[in-house]
């Protein structure tokens, strides 16, 4: 399988990792799941013939299965036979090695066909991973996972930049290199790693972009693809500061306020225990105490303004495929203009396969028919009351008086035709100094 990808915002793509689990809507018409099927069933004609399979050939047999079950589009509930994943987790040694050999300068997607946070990957290849990537500080890695919780996990572990160094040590002993040198590589969070996570639906929002900012990380980002509804993300976008109030110790000693003290617990404290404890302090010549937790506070200069993390790039984009989902043409755009707003880089990748029908002259596909016949393309009407997709068959183009003001049709065109223009334009934005 070649390693130079045609996705639109990386160059490559490194699979140290092979096989994965579903864990949300967005992953209903997994593209990895279907591709890793192929190469099974390609390595099963090879056994056949007699020919010797590759480690990673083995590796995909053991990843996926095919059974049947309900695998439609938006309106197809067809029965069918549908590669799924096994469960199964395989690490080939032999691809771990793969950037080292990559001298020209690139943007790598990581895992994009796994996720190197699935729960079945140890802490410990992780390290070997990142370790690889230290040593490649020519490239830039995007690292993508649907598992933000497991990776904060793993990125503010207190020992976790012993560990890396220790592997960044035995990776250079292992490629013949000067295992003292380790310090030139060893920075932590490394400045050559992006970290995101994958966001479909304001609940897969909500509940994964607070564990993505609190990952150290040189760059954060989302992916939202599938984008299968609205999204708003605002408040993650803007760089905020964040000053934590504080007491002065004499002056509350001499002015004798002692109410709304609470102990380590956030038990309410008594006004003499918060007096003796005041005294203490004081005699021990610290000034200032903390109204709220912050680990940088200091008991004689209060606390510094912290400016909180924050997103600093979105991608978007619709499904793609044979089963693909339509994107209502508002939810890119909420997107975009959010971003605007925030001054944070907005990539748009593609429409999927599905076009809104006042898009089809900007995008220049000819529908075939006159004004009063029925379009050659299969259509689905966005649904604002039960707020879906409907199917519509291929309806007549003046039936589309009778739809409603604000009605919105998206015709099944292909990925190709439906592009990738949005409002007029592309949207090919990246981080600061990455275009």
């Amino acid at each position: 399988m070649s390693n130079k990808s045609k996705i639109e915002w990386t160059d490559r793509t490194w699979n140290p990792t092979i096989g994965c689990t579903r864990v949300s809507e967005g992953c209903r018409h997994c593209y990895a799941e279907t591709m890793a099927a192929r190469v099974a069933n390609a390595a099963q004609e090879r056994a056949r013939r007699g020919e010797d399979l590759t480690p990673v050939q083995r590796a995909y047999q053991n990843v996926v299965v095919w059974e049947r079950g309900k695998r439609g589009g938006p309106t197809d509930d067809t029965d069918k036979a549908m590669p799924k994943w096994s469960g199964n987790i395989e690490l080939p040694e032999d691809r771990l090695t793969d950037p080292l050999r990559w001298p020209k300068p690139c943007r790598i997607f990581v895992d994009s066909m796994t996720d190197l946070f699935h729960e079945s990957i140890p802490f410990e290849f992780i390290d070997k991973v990142f370790a690889i990537m230290a040593l490649c500080p020519q490239h830039t890695f995007q690292i993508l996972t649907k598992r933000p919780e497991r990776m904060a996990e793993y990125l503010i572990d207190v020992e976790r930049s012993h560990k890396f160094t220790c592997e960044i040590c035995n990776r250079l002993e292992a490629e013949d290199r000067n295992p003292l040198h380790w310090n030139s590589y060893a920075k932590w969070p490394l400045p050559n790693v992006w970290l995101g996570t994958s966001v479909e639906d304001q609940d897969a929002a909500d509940e994964r972009i607070p564990y993505l900012l609190r990952c150290p990380a040189a760059v954060r980002f989302l992916s939202c693809e599938p984008l299968l509804g609205e999204v708003v993300v605002q408040r993650f976008l803007k760089r905020t500061t964040k000053h934590h109030m504080s007491v002065s110790i004499e002056g509350a000693l001499r002015n004798r306020s002692f109410d709304g003290f609470t102990d380590d617990n956030g038990k309410l404290m008594s006004k003499k225990a918060v007096e003796a404890e005041l005294y203490r302090l004081h005699s021990e010549g610290k000034k200032l105490l903390p109204m709220a937790n912050c680990p940088d506070f200091d008991d004689q200069t209060g606390c510094p303004v912290h400016t909180l993390p924050r997103v600093d790039w979105v991608i978007c984009g619709a499904e793609s495929g044979p089963n693909a989902r339509p994107m209502h043409p508002d939810w890119p755009r909420s997107l975009r203009d959010q971003c605007v707003a925030a001054g944070v880089p907005f990539f748009f990748k593609q429409w999927g396969e599905w076009l809104d029908w006042c898009n089809y002259p900007e995008a220049g596909i000819d529908d075939g028919d006159g004004p009063e016949k029925p379009t050659r393309f299969v259509t689905v009407l966005w649904n604002a009351d039960a707020h879906k997709f409907e199917d519509v068959g291929h309806p007549d183009w003046y039936d589309a008086e009778g739809w409603g003001e604000g009605y919105v049709a998206m015709g099944r065109v292909g990925k190709k035709a439906a592009g990738r223009i949005l409002d007029g334009r592309t949207w090919d934005e990246f981080p600061e100094g990455e275009e």
